[in-house]
């Protein structure tokens, strides 16, 4: 699809740096895509801190916003890209692996070199905030395990005893349940890393 002129000036420098830099063949192209990525992504943590400090706003929401934002909106055009050229079941797979790439690996591996380099376990401070956000995780799959089942035991018997692939139907409303669940549990999630960011803050000053 092509771009608007906003997004097309914004690319240029990268495109032509990307291309400057990146080497034929499929194996270095990766590498050099990898590093290219690593560094990115490390500029963009860098002024993510830069904006927590000036806004006086908490990590957590930081990571809720700034740097998950930035993580998976390339993941949530590739998956409207996949949605609007007729491949839902492309387009749900890869949002969800996506998700398992980031628990497991993007979490994993750090922590592992993290214990193997510094000899010690990683103590986390938001361990609250934390837990909300694996608990509003947990919400969403649940929510959308619930709109993409049979609309009802009749039917989803129906399947099984005819022995058909078992197929959800994501109506309008349905949908539209995914997209309000998601501003529900969003809005909470700040929320709350805020208000603990300001009892924190409240208690020092007080102390």
């Amino acid at each position: 699809e092509e771009s608007g002129p906003l997004m097309h000036a914004l690319s240029v420098p990268f495109e032509w740096l990307f291309e400057l830099t990146i080497p034929q063949g499929p194996v270095r192209a990766f590498g050099m895509s990898i590093a290219w990525l690593c560094v990115l992504s490390y500029a963009v943590m860098i002024m993510a801190e830069g904006i927590v400090t000036s806004w006086n706003i908490s990590k957590t929401t930081a990571g809720i916003t700034l740097l998950a934002w930035g993580g998976q909106l390339p993941d949530a055009l590739a998956a409207v890209s996949l949605a609007k050229f007729g491949k839902p079941d492309e387009a749900i797979t890869q949002a969800i692996a996506s998700q398992v790439i980031n628990v497991s690996l993007g979490l994993g591996v750090p922590l592992l070199v993290y214990n193997i380099v510094k000899g010690k376990a990683m103590v986390t401070e938001g361990r609250t905030d934390m837990l909300l956000l694996a608990m509003a995780v947990l919400s969403s799959i649940v929510l959308y395990l619930a709109c993409i089942a049979p609309a009802s035991v009749k039917s989803c018997r129906r399947l099984f005893s005819q022995k058909e692939p078992l197929v959800g139907t994501i109506t309008k409303m349905r949908a539209t349940m995914l997209v309000l669940g998601f501003i529900v549990f969003y809005s909470v999630s700040i929320a709350f890393a805020e208000g603990t960011n300001f009892r924190t803050a409240l208690n020092s000053a007080i102390n």
